[in-house]
């Protein structure tokens, strides 16, 4: 199987992971599918590619792979424990984003990204270390994977901030439109939950979400008997978030959170919908499932706490494309790319940090 062969090697490999993670959900944005149509294709994608990718990198064709640990032998000796542990990862993983993801169209983004994703970030890399192996806790100076976790959240309030001023000048310019679900007219206000209250689903999606890391990487431990490797971890969590994204629509379109209930069947208007909008939720699929897969593959190498706190640099790609792609933030105010600047900034100072914490 494909791993790399060194430590600058595996960062590499975590800054393409970061790439896709911030980018695959454009694929979103450029489907016309609802919610509910798009995340059921895309949950759907992600295992036909964990599967794929996992056939092609992860076979028995490396010569460094010594003790031939390919994908289908792993399969076939990986233990009760381990694919328990990675589905469980998935399962977890799959209710915290799409959660995130309604989430950021009832609050925006300046305030659920900050909430969901720094919580997440603390929660999830403090959590991935303390079941790290013996070999990696050694070879991690927590000083500064803490210092790399607190940078880390003051880019993340960089971002919200940024964003605040965007909406905040817009507002009184009368021309931004409300954030709106894909269930919701443009001028309707969320309903069904007071403010305070998608502020505490905030910071219970982002303490979910923290969650899966640490049994993702207590699948892969080398020192446990039938340990999965990062291509067989994928395909269990992959087949997890399958299974469980059918229950999470279903509930998200029958019982949505901002209360707005739909008469309409949730696959209505699904066969008129073009094969570009059908295909989207698939290549969106085939990003984030290589992001994922090559951060398992340099968690290996970096250690999986490392790993996960460098892949939440992710929104970094989200506001490059935000920035010059989508122009979200054309007509802000100066401090608002003032703001944007210290967020690359201070994610830059982050992931040097959390690389520098590793002494592998």
């Amino acid at each position: 199987m494909f791993l790399p062969d060194t430590f600058n090697g595996a960062l590499a490999l975590l800054g393409v992971s970061l790439f896709c993670w911030g980018s695959w959900g454009n694929s979103l944005k450029f489907s016309k599918l609802t919610f509910p149509q798009f995340y059921s294709v895309f949950g759907v994608s992600i295992f036909f590619w964990a599967a794929l990718l996992g056939l092609v990198l992860g076979g028995d064709y490396y010569s460094q792979d010594l003790e031939h640990h390919d994908f289908l032998r792993n399969l076939h000796n990986a233990s009760i424990d381990s694919i328990g542990y990675a589905m469980g990862a998935g399962a977890i993983f799959n209710v915290a984003n799409s959660l995130l993801a309604v989430l950021v169209g009832l609050v925006g983004l300046s305030v659920s990204f900050p909430i969901c994703i720094g919580i997440g970030l603390i929660a999830g890399t403090l959590l991935t270390y303390s079941v790290s192996t013996p070999y990696n806790k050694a070879h991690t100076n927590l000083s500064l994977l803490c210092l790399g976790l607190v940078l880390a959240m003051v880019a993340l309030c960089s971002m919200a901030l940024a964003h605040h001023l965007k909406n905040t000048t817009q507002r009184n310019d009368e021309e931004t439109p409300l954030v709106i679900t894909s269930n919701q007219a443009p001028d309707e206000e969320p309903q069904g939950l007071s403010f305070s209250r998608l502020i505490m689903l905030c910071v219970l999606c982002g303490s979910v979400m923290g969650c899966f890391s640490p049994l993702s990487a207590l699948s892969q431990d080398v020192n446990r008997p039938g340990h999965l490797n990062p291509y067989t971890c994928m395909f269990f969590f992959c087949l997890s978030a399958m299974i469980t994204t059918a229950p999470i629509v279903f509930l998200l379109h029958s019982r949505p959170l901002d209360g707005a209930l739909t008469q309409s069947n949730l696959w209505s208007n699904f066969s008129n919908s073009s094969c570009k909008d059908k295909l989207w939720p698939v290549l969106g699929g085939l990003v984030w499932t290589l992001g994922t897969l090559l951060n398992f593959v340099s968690g290996s190498k970096v250690s999986f706490a490392i790993a996960y706190a460098i892949g939440q640099a992710a929104p970094v790609a989200a506001a490059l494309w935000g920035i010059f792609y989508f122009q979200e933030f054309q007509g802000a105010p100066t401090k608002s790319f003032g703001c944007m600047g210290l967020m690359f900034l201070f994610y830059g100072a982050a992931v040097a940090a959390l690389a520098m914490s590793s002494s592998s």
